[in-house]
C-alpha cells in the first residue's frame, strides 16, 4: 500500500490482465480493484476506459456469462475514450465489443461495429 495510486492501479491492471489471460479468477478481482482506484482515488477517465476494455470481455464470458454487461462495459469504454480523443483505446473498445458473445450465443458484432473498427484503424494509420 506504499505505492502511489497511479502506480498501484497500473500494477493491478497489468497483473489482472496477465492472470485473466491465464484463466486465473483473481485477474478479474485485480481489474476491479484497479477500476476502483482509477475512478475513485485518481479520477482518471483514460485509465478507467482502458480497464473497462479488459473487464468487458471477462464479464461477457462464462462463468459470469453476462453478455449485455460485458458489451456495456466496452461501449462505455469507447464513449470515454472518444471524449478524451484516445484513438487506441477506442479501437481496443470496438475490438472488445466484437469479441464479446452476443445475447443469442453467437460471436461477433454488428456490421456497424465492424465498420467503426475499420474506420478507427484507418484514422490511427493517418
Amino acid at each position: 500500500d506504499s505505492l502511489p495510486n497511479q502506480h498501484r492501479a497500473a500494477a493491478q491492471l497489468a497483473a489482472g490482465i496477465i492472470k485473466a489471460s491465464h484463466g486465473d479468477a483473481t485477474g478479474k478481482l485485480l481489474l476491479t480493484r484497479a477500476l476502483k482506484t482509477a475512478h475513485g482515488s485518481m479520477n482518471s477517465h483514460q485509465l478507467v476506459a482502458q480497464i473497462l476494455v479488459a473487464l468487458g470481455p471477462l464479464q461477457a464470458r462464462p462463468p459470469n456469462a453476462d453478455p449485455t454487461g460485458g458489451r456495456d462495459m466496452c461501449s462505455n469504454s469507447y464513449t470515454l475514450a472518444k471524449s478524451l480523443g484516445d484513438l487506441p483505446t477506442q479501437i481496443a473498445a470496438v475490438h472488445a465489443v466484437l469479441q464479446c458473445p452476443r445475447e443469442d450465443g453467437g460471436m461477433g458484432g454488428s456490421p456497424a461495429n465492424e465498420k467503426r473498427l475499420r474506420n478507427k484503424e484507418g484514422e490511427l494509420q493517418l
